[in-house]
């Protein structure tokens, strides 16, 4: 198209369709630096500041854990200081140098640092913490000698620490460093890889009441993690743990512990009619304190190496057979099925013949006629041999075994519990591809043979028969409580475990019949005037005839209409020690300390001064540094040290 000069003209058009191009283009873009300004600058400046932002933990104090008197702590917390390195501040060259030298003066392998501080980490401004629990005198050092230790610096660092010791040790437990392992697993709880954590007992039973909340310091670093500055943002304080409260007492718990003295062994004391566990001690021990020390990791692995097994808690954990303890259910099962009567003898001739073998009494001559109160105060092998074999019968032992909890766990609130064994002819045929013969019901009846139990399930079988019938599950942790202002926030009451439909009255006879086994039978020992007891040993054979187990299982005060009075009483001792007797003598110190409100050395004094001196071969109880360090006991003239007494 042309126009009246013969010149061509641009189609209106195009003109219009390039203007538009041109408009959509600038309006595009004028869009687009808004989003970049505007809409998402407040993305972009968050980003940056999460760049530059550091936050660093700070970590809760954790709560304290009192005993029932809740007059000072039994664990608490102590300042100490740890020790950081900051890779990126040491010169590369030098890297080798600084880390040979902490760890020579930290007494650490060196491998521990070069763990902990890879080679992809050395260009990283982020301290790395390598040792805690040291002194302010190790501190002290290595601030005068700053120049040695470019890039190393410190902080102040809780430890946890207990007053008493190794006396609570299997108890309380102890706390450690999160491991990688435990932290996959506890990440989404909010554990943190700085976290400090229970390892054992109750400081892992009860770690999330104990631990409290971290808090978080926030400051900010440049693109390299230098630090340039506060973030502006407050800091969000740590929230402290909340206490916990045992039902043990601290006071019965070092009685305890000094009568059981260096055995290899446990003793626990139990309160009946609630299930609160007032003394809880294995022995050998160890004291977590010196964990958190310098030099902890050497002490915490000769513990862990000792063929000894402090970790072990023997009161939940040791599983032995229960000897002649195990003749008080018998004779709750002779009396409750009326199985034979009570007043009707049985003649021991200090053996009994079943089949091709021989059972030996542990009297060599034999108790002669026995009836059952008498039978259970002599500890007569061949009574409870014909009462097994002849009117009970392997089922129905097996089914009192279970009635009182044997073979299954009793829920107590620590990690580790073990199960024990009532053996079954299943479990034999499953086991050692073998049928259930007589000889297996022989031993049974006398508490030998596959049957393994607990200290703790000889607790709750001796607390059924002072409760007539009804068992509490035991507990260590009492209550929860406020750190700040000791409020209780949780109270933990009574639980019944399980509940018998023995008659009360069986449950009279047996009290009445394991007293008279005090004053008439085998234990020999002193009783406490104002707290007559009830009790029965135990003499566990082992495989070498020298080693024997020593068991005594006890209640007092006999006689009581109160069930509050009561408490029981159980102390093994391992047959690893040299043979002393000292289960029923190591009760004896317990009972008369508890109820003549003595310790230990005055309850040795007072039972020196009413024992009569003939009664002892030449020597009286031991003093309390004898007691404690020469792992010998004494014996009473008549007590008889072959099997089943």
């Amino acid at each position: 198209m042309r126009n009246g000069s013969g010149g061509h003209t641009v189609p209106r058009r195009r003109l219009y369709l390039l203007g538009g191009v041109i408009l959509v283009v600038v309006v595009g873009y004028v869009a687009y630096l808004f989003s970049l300004q505007v809409v998402r600058g407040y993305i972009y400046a968050l980003r940056a500041e999460q760049v530059t932002r550091r936050s660093m933990v700070i970590a809760a104090p954790r709560g304290e854990i009192y005993d029932r008197n809740v007059s000072s702590p039994v664990a608490t917390s102590r300042e100490s200081f740890a020790v950081e390195i900051n890779p990126a501040e040491i010169r590369r060259d030098e890297i080798d140098a600084v880390f040979a030298r902490l760890a020579e003066y930290l007494r650490i392998p060196v491998s521990r640092i070069y763990d902990r501080i890879p080679e992809r980490r050395y260009t990283v401004y982020q301290p790395v913490e390598i040792a805690s629990g040291l002194s302010f005198r190790s501190i002290t050092y290595l601030a005068e000698h700053k120049s040695s230790f470019p890039g190393v610096s410190w902080r102040i660092k809780p430890v946890r620490y207990y007053p008493d010791g190794d006396t609570f040790s299997h108890v309380l437990g102890y706390v450690g460093d999160i491991t990688p392992e435990e932290l996959q697993i506890l990440y989404n709880r909010g554990y943190t890889s700085s976290s400090v954590i229970g390892k054992a007992g109750v400081e892992v039973q009860y770690d999330e009441v104990l631990r409290g909340a971290d808090g978080r310091q926030f400051r900010t670093v440049d693109a390299q993690g230098r630090r340039v500055g506060d973030s502006g943002q407050a800091d969000i304080p740590p929230e402290q743990g909340l206490d916990v409260v045992l039902t043990l007492d601290r006071e019965i718990q070092k009685l305890a512990q000094s009568a059981l003295g260096e055995r290899i062994g446990a003793a626990l004391v139990l309160k009946p009619a609630t299930g609160e566990i007032l003394a809880m001690v294995s022995y050998p021990t160890f004291d977590a304190n010196l964990f958190y020390e310098e030099g902890g990791a050497n002490y915490f692995t000769e513990v862990s190496l000792d063929p000894r097994w402090p970790f072990i808690n023997r009161t939940i954990q040791a599983q032995e057979s229960p000897a002649s303890t195990f003749k008080v259910l018998m004779t709750t099962a002779v009396i409750q099925e009326e199985a034979f009567p009570l007043t009707q003898t049985v003649f021991c001739p200090g053996y009994r013949q079943y089949g091709n073998r021989v059972f030996a009494c542990h009297k060599q001559f034999g108790h002669g006629d026995v009836a059952l109160m008498e039978a259970l105060a002599e500890s007569c092998n061949v009574y409870y041999y014909t009462m097994g074999t002849d009117y009970l019968g392997r089922d129905t032992i097996i089914e009192y075994s279970t009635r009182f909890g044997l073979g299954e766990r009793t829920g107590v609130d620590l990690p580790g519990e073990k199960l024990g064994l009532v053996p079954t002819p299943e479990w034999k045929e499953r086991t050692f591809n073998t049928p259930w013969v007589g000889g297996d019901t022989v031993n049974m009846s006398i508490g030998q043979g596959f049957l393994l139990v607990t200290p703790i399930q000889m607790a709750n079988m001796v607390a059924m028969i002072v409760n007539k019938g009804t068992v509490y599950q035991p507990h260590v942790v009492r209550e929860i409580r406020d750190p700040v202002s000791h409020e209780v926030l949780e109270t933990f009451e009574p639980e019944v475990l399980r509940t018998s439909t023995i008659r009360p009255e069986t449950f009279q006879l047996v009290q009445d019949a394991l007293h008279g086994v005090i004053v008439d039978g085998t234990p020999q020992i002193v009783m406490t005037t104002n707290a007559p007891m009830g009790g029965k040993t135990g003499t566990s054979e082992t495989a070498l005839e020298e080693e024997k187990h020593s068991w005594f299982i006890g209640f007092a005060p006999y006689g009581s209409e109160d069930p509050d009075d009561y408490v029981v009483t159980v102390v093994w001792v391992d047959a690893a020690n040299e043979w002393d007797w000292w289960g029923p003598y190591a009760t004896n110190i317990i009972i008369h300390g508890i109820y003549n409100n003595l310790n230990f050395e005055q309850t040795i004094q007072d039972l020196r001064r009413r024992r009569d001196p003939w009664l002892w071969y030449g020597r009286g109880l031991p003093s309390a540094s004898e007691q404690g360090t020469s792992g010998q006991g004494v014996r009473a003239a008549g007590d008889d040290s072959a099997g089943g007494a």
